[in-house]
């Protein structure tokens, strides 16, 4: 498995499902460390699903706080979209299971 992690570029598993946008800042401010375990565990349970995501800063740049709330809303709409699909394609628990996967790697390490 690659380890490496990227924000604002998708990690693409599933070319039929759209890519969830996970917002992840403020994921550091507890630690640096946390955040990097936080967002290897989503990594991991994301290619496990067979789904798609990108770990997004847009809502925490200094030149984007003036805008957070419109970005916010852009990507509170788009997840409920893909949501949607997610559901359809991987059962309406898809959400509380991921939850329970990523629970799991995080408190192993």
């Amino acid at each position: 498995m690659d380890n490496t992690l990227v924000t604002d570029q998708a990690y693409v598993h599933n070319e039929s499902l759209p890519v969830w946008i996970v917002p992840v800042s403020g994921w550091g401010s507890e630690s640096i460390e946390n955040a990097y375990v936080r967002m290897q565990a989503y990594k991991q349970v994301a290619e496990s699903f067979n789904i798609n995501l990108e770990f997004s800063t847009r809502l925490g740049t200094f030149r984007s706080y003036k805008r957070a709330p419109a970005v916010a809303e852009e990507i509170d709409q788009h997840n409920k979209h893909t949501f949607t699909s997610y559901a359809a394609a991987l059962g309406k628990d898809w959400q509380y299971r991921f939850i329970n996967e990523v629970h799991k790697l995080v408190k192993e390490d």
